[in-house]
């Protein structure tokens, strides 16, 4: 244990005795004094190159701009639609034509009495059967005013009457309300 105190104080002295000496060179300026410049030459002997003028126009003229730009079919990479704005959207459908006239498709196909002599048809009006006794109306302004064994008589609001055979099928145009 003497053998390292006796060690870190020989490296303590060696230390303190560096900084003294580094101390002592810094404060007394040994060892130097400051060097003597000579001045330039007045004339060159062309050691510096003339600079290169003919690549420094070619970057300010603006007419050689476009013959350095390569035109290719290549899209720009910064183009961007993001800030187009989306189109209006379409307009709404034009609603369908008012029609004047409708056409009804009819079919009769039979009747029956009853005891008290009412006799009540049946018609197939747009695929849809219905029964009618006369003076009844099938549709809009078609009413019934005969019904008869072989046909029945049928009238509309402008003063036509349509007859209709047995088991066949007729269209009657009717006017829209």
């Amino acid at each position: 244990m003497a053998s390292r105190a006796t060690q870190s104080r020989i490296i303590e002295g060696t230390v303190f005795a560096g900084l003294a000496i580094l101390l002592v060179v810094t404060f007394l300026e040994m060892g130097g004094r400051t060097p003597t410049l000579r001045e330039a030459p007045a004339t060159l002997d062309g050691a510096v190159p003339a600079p290169p003028l003919g690549a420094a126009r070619v970057l300010f003229d603006l007419e050689s701009y476009g013959k350095l730009i390569v035109s290719t079919n290549n899209s720009n990479p910064f183009n961007t639609d993001y800030f187009v704005p989306a189109p209006p959207p379409a307009p709404p459908p034009a609603p369908p034509p008012i029609a004047i006239a409708r056409k009804l498709s009819l079919s009769y196909r039979g009747y029956f009495e009853t005891g008290a002599g009412v006799r009540k048809a049946y018609l197939s009006v747009d695929g849809v059967t219905v029964g009618v006794k006369v003076g009844d109306t099938v549709s809009a302004s078609v009413r019934v005013d005969r019904i008869e064994k072989g046909s029945i008589i049928l009238s509309d609001g402008a003063g036509r009457t349509h007859v209709l055979g047995f088991r066949k099928e007729s269209a009657i145009e009717i006017p829209n309300q």
